[in-house]
């Protein structure tokens, strides 16, 4: 049987596990997709390929569904590692650790699996859908020269 002491400690380390992921994210779509992303201290979003005025734009800051089913995927899967562990007899710290470990595995699966119906053309490599022999998919992210396009990240015209 679980004490309250036990359950908060519990609540306890799996919020530090997610308040950590989501720290690491912006830096991690910068590893993912060579946009421009950054610490939330070092400007975040702003020097993100969203912002230009043409070519290829960030998917998850393109798209703000995307972005969020990264963010929900990668959190709900360490929160899966994280209940798992504890259900095995891992004391909350351990399991902690284990499920901030998982971000490394959780987050390249998600950002694979969000980026191949996108037409963005990078994934921790530049040009890796060329390399892969990967079409692009239906969900638009390069932006020709001179349209506006929308971003999660700043208000502007939507693009088609």
């Amino acid at each position: 049987m679980r004490t309250k002491a036990g359950g908060r400690a519990s609540l306890v380390a799996l919020a530090v596990v997610l308040l950590a992921s989501a720290i690491a994210y912006m830096p991690f779509c910068a590893v993912a997709h060579r946009c421009g992303c950054s610490w939330p201290w070092a400007g975040a979003d702003a020097r993100c390929n969203v912002h230009a005025a043409s070519g290829p734009h960030c998917p998850w800051c393109q798209h703000w569904a995307l972005g969020a089913a990264a963010a929900l995927a990668i959190g709900s899967g360490q929160a899966v590692v994280f209940h798992r562990l504890r259900r095995r007899g891992w004391r909350a710290p351990a399991s902690m650790l284990g499920a901030a470990a998982s971000f490394v595995l959780i987050a390249p699966i998600a950002a694979t699996v969000l980026w191949i119906p996108t037409d963005y053309p990078h994934l921790f490599q530049l040009d890796a859908r060329k390399s892969l022999g990967l079409p692009a998919g239906p969900v638009r992210c390069l932006v020709a020269p001179g349209r506006a396009a929308a971003s999660c990240c700043r208000p502007g015209p939507a693009s088609d």
